[in-house]
């Protein structure tokens, strides 16, 4: 009985693991151009952001070239947190 019952669970699983289908999301940065002091701003642009509750994904730059100053965002009017660690300083979060 006990082999049926998780006969029974692995099934239940799999239907679930097949009936969810992941999003295609996208991100990209866009391209822009400044001089030595200059501030720029670099845009973040997602699509198929539809009912994502939550993500993950780092920014690497290099520190030589570029000093992170701030970040702000929104996806679909709700505000969007970026971390900054201090241990590494070349990393956006």
């Amino acid at each position: 009985m006990k082999n049926f019952y998780s006969l029974l669970l692995c099934g239940l699983l799999f239907c679930l693991a097949n009936s969810l289908s992941g999003q295609n999301i996208g991100l990209s940065l866009t391209d822009v151009d400044g001089n030595v002091g200059e501030t720029v701003c670099v845009d973040l642009v997602g699509t198929n952001f539809e009912g994502v509750v939550g993500m993950q994904f780092s920014i690497t730059f290099d520190t030589l070239v570029v000093r992170f100053v701030s970040a702000t965002g929104s996806i679909n009017g709700n505000n969007v947190s970026f971390g900054f660690q201090t241990r590494r300083p070349n990393q956006l979060r």
